[in-house]
């Protein structure tokens, strides 16, 4: 919607006030003025302030934004960087990538990660476009590339690509849903929803993740592409989701791995997702109703009685 409407980066103790220790930063639309290279800085900014930071190279766009003029070389010699994303597929602001391009994406991601150990995953941006997840069941059935490698998010926006989503993950694709407000009668499962379809329905349990999409834009269109309306990603959607389904009587053992364990295990940070000996100090203390009271991140104190104890500088 113009120059005017980019989203700023999120202040850290947003972040930490929502009781989340490790993110994830990618680049979306917009990986024309913003590069990877600026991504690379803040990860190492939040790093400098205690949070745990990684990213994705590459951004919604064929051929991809990189910072050392290729994918493989970013993943194999920047540490930060752990995959590609977010690649836009069935979205009108992509750019139309061919399946084979999808699928030379993904070989680059996952030789990448096995030189590694990195997750070497492409994290597909999936629009409301009607082609849906086709592109990937045609990846599944050409390329020799393992369903792992492909990671698509936002599969809960319609309730046929939910659908979809639940398919892929049957045939070894871990699905990741967003935790983004869903007005009543709308076409789309909450993040809520969407986990309890996906339990009843028998799927293997550990192929579904829960995203925020903290600091993206959350916009609607006109029938003509253009912008009406747009909110913003945040983070405190992730525990307002485990809040909900609690409520709902679901027990917190079978909540939590979706935004935790199932997370790292995908992404491969091995020392985060379970409290465990030599696991990084990351704690999250909440009150009976699920409001975040304390917050760890590698053994400091972010947050305590609800109040950030560690800013950045600029807040």
């Amino acid at each position: 919607a113009g120059a005017a409407s980019r989203v700023p980066p999120l202040a850290l103790s947003i972040v930490t006030g929502a009781g989340v220790t490790t993110v994830v930063g990618l680049l979306g639309t917009d990986d024309t003025i913003r590069t990877t290279d600026q991504l690379v800085v803040t990860i190492h900014g939040l790093r400098e302030l205690g949070l745990n930071a990684f990213g994705f190279t590459g951004g919604y766009h064929v051929p991809p934004v990189t910072l050392t003029g290729s994918i493989r070389r970013d993943i194999v010699t920047i540490e930060c960087l752990i995959g590609i994303g977010e690649l836009a597929i069935s979205d009108h602001r992509s750019s139309q990538p061919t399946d084979n391009e999808i699928m030379r994406l993904a070989a680059d991601a996952h030789v990448a990660g096995l030189m590694t150990n990195k997750a070497g995953v492409v994290h597909f941006h999936v629009g409301d476009g009607p082609r849906g997840l086709a592109q990937l069941r045609t990846a599944l059935a050409t390329a020799e590339i393992p369903a792992r490698v492909y990671y698509p998010t936002h599969v809960n926006r319609r309730r046929a690509l939910f659908d979809e989503a639940i398919d892929l993950a049957r045939k070894g694709c871990t699905i990741d849903v967003t935790a983004f407000p869903v007005a009543e009668g709308e076409d789309a499962y909450s993040a809520a929803d969407a986990l309890e379809k996906f339990w009843e329905c028998g799927a293997p349990a550990g192929r579904i993740t829960v995203s925020s999409d903290a600091g993206g834009c959350l916009p609607e269109f006109d029938d003509d592409g253009r912008v009406t309306h747009f909110d913003v990603g945040a983070p405190g959607a992730l525990i307002a989701t485990i809040a909900e389904l609690v409520g709902r009587g679901h027990p917190p053992e079978q909540v939590l791995p979706p935004f935790t364990s199932h997370v790292a295990q995908h992404l491969r940070l091995h020392d985060v997702g379970r409290l465990v000996v030599n696991s990084r100090a990351d704690l999250c203390v909440v009150d009976e109703a699920w409001n975040v009271v304390d917050v760890m991140a590698g053994g400091v104190w972010m947050v305590q009685h609800g109040r950030p104890l560690i800013t950045d500088k600029f807040e």
